[in-house]
């Protein structure tokens, strides 16, 4: 070969290494010429997990190498078509935006199982889940009882607890302590009970406090018995039956933690919220004239629900200058499971998501049709709907909600998801026939 061709060929192959090796440097490290805007781009990256794991993803119609938890590298800074599918669930499809240098992360993305739903029983239609979604106290007639029965989810196992003289339900009080290990069962102020949620311990207030008036759980201890008797409001221990005295005049509704007590007093025209640390006392917010009580108050939020007028009304306890948040119609009002502070909420047609931090409200969806019930999925990155025409999932993904429909069941009331996530379970009627039905969704 001459030697001005080897020549060439050398200052060739010279010329191209020069040239490809940047090149294939800056490919590696997620560059990308982009020939319509004549710039070029970093490309971003996208983190998926779902629950269940295992789930296939595509992009853009084209299959991931590796199921979730995944992370899909190397794309260009534009909308992205995401899919997930896995084998007897409902698929998942959104469009999401790569963001140059960054990863968007898509964590928890709940996949639904695709089940039909089982009853469970067509006995009674009072059923009251506790907060940690682990058990459900119902109430169901049998000749001339009513009878409270508690069943441990986790377990599968069903108790009979206690039996009230009479055939109509909706006249014995159910209510659970906050940490849900304590059911508080009432007909009348002249035979309440409290009972371990198996059975085990129970204890009758009306032979522990006499003239006991009202009792209701204090929401910010995980056992804590607030009783009213006669002018007195007193404190009681359901374990160990201790007595301790509160205040002496009657107090309607009650919430305490961290050696902070915080209760209502009535005006002459308004309600107040006072705090009470010690022995001082401070008006810390007024309402309108009420009849209010404290429900899944996180400190220092304090969310209280009007009964009279179907209102929940949400108190910053720290903020001295505005310390009423939100003030609106609700049949419902639940915080997010998962920690973070966010207040789901439906006033029946309009479902929101309320960030008490910010004061950002998101309205999640707006209905013709009568919403019955809400409830969380316990990762918090989803929730469920239950309406006229069966139980709609929505993912909480941000921007824009999937939707998933669950099943078709109608006359729906009430609605709950078991921890950790495993069934749904809701009151409703389906082929006719009305009852407790369990679905399967994971």
């Amino acid at each position: 070969m001459p030697t001005s061709i080897r020549i060439l060929l050398f200052w060739t192959f010279v010329t191209g290494f020069l040239v490809a090796a940047p090149l294939l440097i800056f490919y590696t490290f997620g560059f990308r010429y982009n020939f319509q805007t004549g710039r070029v781009e970093h490309t971003g990256v996208i983190s998926v997990s779902t629950i269940p794991r295992g789930a296939n993803v595509s992009v853009n119609g084209k299959p991931h190498r590796s199921v979730t938890p995944t992370l899909v590298k190397q794309l260009r800074p534009r909308d992205h078509l995401v899919s997930l599918t896995k084998d007897g669930f409902h698929s998942w499809e959104k469009t999401v935006r790569a963001v140059e240098r960054k990863t968007v992360f898509l964590d928890s993305i709940v996949l639904w199982a695709n089940r039909k739903p089982v009853l469970v029983t067509d006995q009674g239609n009072i059923h009251l889940m506790n907060k940690a979604s682990t058990a459900l106290a119902s109430l169901e007639v049998t000749g001339a009882w009513t009878e409270v029965w508690i069943e441990e989810l986790e377990k599968n196992t069903r108790a009979l607890v206690a039996r009230f003289p009479g055939s109509q339900p909706e006249k014995v009080g159910l209510s659970w302590a906050p940490n849900g290990e304590r059911l508080l069962m009432s007909s009348g102020a002249s035979d309440t009970l409290v009972s371990k949620r198996d059975g085990s311990e129970q204890l009758r207030l009306n032979e522990r406090v006499p003239s006991i008036q009202s009792a209701w759980w204090n929401e910010g201890e995980a056992e804590d018995l607030i009783v009213t008797i006669g002018s007195e409001t007193r404190r009681l221990n359901p374990v160990s039956g201790e007595v301790s005295m509160l205040f002496n005049t009657p107090v309607e509704t009650l919430f305490g933690r961290e050696g902070r007590l915080f209760f209502t007093r009535e005006g002459a025209e308004r309600t107040h919220v006072v705090s009470r640390v010690g022995a001082e006392e401070n008006v810390i917010a007024i309402l309108p004239t009420g009849s209010y009580r404290f429900i899944e108050s996180r400190l220092p939020y304090l969310l209280l629900f009007e009964e009279g007028r179907g209102r929940i009304v949400l108190i910053d306890a720290d903020n001295h200058d505005q310390p009423i948040l939100l003030q609106t119609e609700a049949l419902e009002a639940h915080w997010s499971p998962n920690g973070e502070t966010r207040l789901l909420y439906t006033n029946g047609f309009e479902t929101h998501l309320f960030y008490p931090q910010t004061l950002g409200d998101t309205l999640i969806d707006r209905m013709s049709r009568s919403v019955a019930s809400v409830a969380w999925h316990p990762s918090g990155t989803a929730i469920v709907l239950a309406h006229q025409d069966g139980v709609v999932a929505y993912d909480l993904h941000e921007p824009g909600f999937i939707q998933t429909k669950l099943n078709d069941a109608q006359e729906i009331s009430r609605v709950f998801i078991e921890s950790p996530g495993g069934r749904l379970l809701f009151l409703g009627t389906v082929d006719g026939v009305y009852g407790l039905y369990q679905q399967t969704i994971r």
